[in-house]
């Protein structure tokens, strides 16, 4: 229940009460006990507005009770969201990478394949280079239409059938899972193989040598691109003699 409040006109104790008194001494001193009687009515009624105005202190304890038990649930909440969100980011990475790595290794492979079949083709031509006789350009189809990047028939099928297509698959592997460098670089590195091949048949060794450095310096552009493909920046050891 609200309590009333009597509220006085604080300049009641100070207007003069002569027209309320008389002039003897007996007067005199009623006046001044009437003037420190509103004098204390006049306090007491403005330290009780005062403490109306002002807050109850349970209910301040209250408030701030409140106040606090919002902000720290505000406060976890947002933490958690963050939580959450920085979680996901990193699980997200995570699978990126893990995607990344696994795509690098397939690619890793599949290099690692081709640069295998190509060698053992290779070792293959060349054992085959010195055994046969000369043969006329006309015997073969000529080496500037070899470029193709497919395979030749320049009967590597007679000595190295198996090396041959070994390499045609690692070849077509390659130009699936590697990207345009590779790939460009790979159907060079291909036919020029091919090239070598019929120049083998051929028996001229001149040019044979000659298809033999040219065959070395196109592997050489492949490598470089699939380690860049890779990522691989440190520089490449090679060994002597090494195509």
């Amino acid at each position: 229940m609200a309590s009333k409040v009597l509220v006085l006109d604080p300049s009641a104790a100070a207007r003069p009460v002569s027209h309320r008194c008389g002039t003897g001494s007996g007067h005199g001193n009623l006046c001044h006990l009437w003037r420190q009687y509103l004098v204390r009515i006049t306090d007491t009624v403005r330290e009780g507005n005062r403490r109306e105005e002002a807050m109850d202190p349970a209910t301040l304890a209250v408030v701030g009770t409140l106040s606090g038990v919002v902000i720290t649930a505000v406060a976890a909440l947002l933490g958690n969201l963050l939580a959450a969100r920085h979680q996901r980011a990193t699980t997200e990475r995570q699978l990126l990478h893990a995607v990344s790595e696994r795509l690098r290794t397939e690619r890793r492979t599949t290099f690692v394949d081709y640069l295998s079949a190509y060698s053992d083709l290779r070792e293959k031509i060349n054992a085959n280079a010195g055994s046969r006789p000369a043969e006329t350009a006309a015997a073969l189809p000529h080496t500037a239409q070899a470029a193709s990047g497919r395979r030749r028939a320049s009967r590597v099928d007679e000595y190295a059938a198996e090396e041959a297509a070994r390499f045609s698959r690692a070849y077509h592997t390659l130009r699936i899972t590697g990207n345009n460098a590779v790939g460009e670089a790979a159907h060079r590195c291909t036919s020029d193989l091919w090239v070598l091949a019929d120049l083998a048949a051929i028996g001229d060794p001149r040019e044979f040598e000659e298809g033999w450095q040219t065959a070395q310096r196109s592997r050489r552009d492949l490598r470089e691109a699939m380690r860049a493909e890779l990522g691989v920046t440190e520089p490449q050891l090679r060994l002597p003699g090494a195509g």
